[in-house]
């Protein structure tokens, strides 16, 4: 009996740290992207001489895993100008919500790394709701030549982000679709810029967690064995036996 009693414990401990990572409050994360969407935004001129601005999800070369590519290519010799500057967004497509989230802060945290240290990259918070994308003013990321933990921070003000394409007017009231993401942007004349994302977490009071998919198969399998072990007779040594 108490061998029994010892094991379930341990079961039940097992599960408790599973659902503990779960159930961190406040905090959305994604370090696989299988689900995201990416929106390449070139500038008129540069894409009018063959530039472009694109992104995808690579499934090795992280830190460690798959992480988020974005890709600008840029026309060579000219002067840097919006007409020539590249935003991409990568939107978690699997996460949104609905609550009402003005004033309340945020912070979200990123593994990032460049092609090139001495390009000027600015990368931070984006935001979509309906067809629009938005975003906050985020971090210049330079002199950074290998993966690294940004972290940025502010609140839910709609005066406070950009739209960027789109007609919606920003809602942080409750009651439309929030969905949340990256961006990275460049205005270099670099003619190749290749930037990488990992490890995407936001935290903020209003989000309900999402966990990793590794922790949720975690708990399902733990609650699997509590349930088989309930159903089999058990032994006077306190080990389940086989079913006749």
């Amino acid at each position: 009996m108490r061998s029994n009693l010892k094991k379930k414990s341990i079961l039940c401990a097992l599960a408790a740290v599973g659902l503990t990572n779960v159930a961190r409050a406040g905090i959305v994360s994604d370090g696989d992207f299988s689900s995201w969407t990416v929106t390449g935004l070139p500038g008129s001129a540069q894409f009018s001489a063959g530039g472009h601005a694109t992104g995808s999800r690579q499934a090795s070369g992280g830190n460690p895993g798959a992480f988020l590519d974005t890709d600008m290519t840029f026309p060579a010799g000219y002067s840097p100008d919006a007409a020539h500057s590249s935003y991409v967004f990568g939107i978690k497509g699997d996460y949104s919500t609905t609550a009402n989230i003005n004033g309340d802060s945020w912070s979200m945290t990123e593994d990032y790394s460049p092609e090139s240290a001495s390009a000027y990259n600015q990368v931070g918070l984006a935001v979509q709701q309906g067809s629009s994308l938005f975003y906050y003013s985020g971090l210049t990321a330079n002199g950074i030549s290998t993966w690294q933990s940004l972290t940025s921070s502010g609140s839910f003000a709609a005066g406070a982000f950009t739209r960027i394409t789109g007609t919606d007017t920003l809602n942080f009231n409750g009651g439309v679709p929030t969905y949340f993401g990256t961006y990275a942007y460049n205005d270099t004349s670099f003619a190749d810029i290749h930037m990488g994302f990992e490890n995407w977490s936001l935290d903020s009071v209003h989000l309900v967690a999402v966990p990793e998919p590794g922790v949720s198969l975690l708990v399902m399998g733990l609650a699997g064995v509590a349930m088989l072990r309930r159903r089999l007779p058990i032994s006077s040594d306190g080990t389940p036996t086989a079913p006749l």
